[in-house]
């Protein structure tokens, strides 16, 4: 039964990973004897070791990317997996293009990790390639704000607080241009 309206589950299987513990029935204190005591302080067996792949949750028989070989997904072997010091991936010695004779004792990088040392450059070291100046450009700005000059004359001092003349309140600062054009006409 399922949920708060008790609902039958027929055909329901369940897929028992360690153990299923049933719930106990509360004993009043009273009633409580010197065995239940002592079966009661005693924890319940623990599973020997935590279940480290949640994909197939450990299971030998069971091909897992995760946590056996990553090209082959196969478990067998486990003392010639090696690890990707990168992306933590097991590989077989094996399973490798091409494949390893021992495991390295240096830092290992599987393919799709492994850098090329060209593309590396060192500390310090410049770029082979400069920057261009940028001095010419196709870029086309456009007719926006942006990219308008400041104007040198204008009817507003530089060091003007308050209100415009003939500026509404409320309207946008995006119309300052229309304002600086109104004050150069007037």
């Amino acid at each position: 039964y399922l949920g708060s309206e008790s609902v039958p589950q027929n055909n329901t299987n369940i897929l028992v990973k360690d153990k299923i513990f049933t719930i106990e029935e509360p004993v009043p204190l009273s009633e409580r004897s010197e065995a239940y005591i002592k079966t009661i302080a005693v924890a319940p067996p623990k599973r020997s070791q935590p279940i480290i792949c949640k994909k197939c949750g450990d299971d030998e028989s069971r091909p897992c990317k995760r946590c056996g070989c990553y090209i082959c997904a196969g478990k067998d072997l486990p003392g010639e997996i090696i690890l990707c010091d990168e992306c933590d991936n097991g590989f077989h010695l094996k399973c490798l293009k091409p494949p390893l004779i021992a495991i390295p004792e240096e830092d290992w990088y599987c393919n799709t990790c492994k850098r090329d040392p060209n593309d590396v450059i060192a500390p310090g070291a410049a770029r082979q390639t400069k920057k261009t100046t940028g001095s010419e450009t196709t870029r086309d700005w456009g007719r926006g704000m942006a990219c308008v000059g400041k104007t040198k004359d204008s009817a507003m001092p530089a060091d003007h607080f308050g209100p415009i003349p003939g500026m509404e309140v409320g309207m946008m600062w995006r119309y300052r241009m229309q304002v600086i054009v109104y004050f150069l006409i007037f």
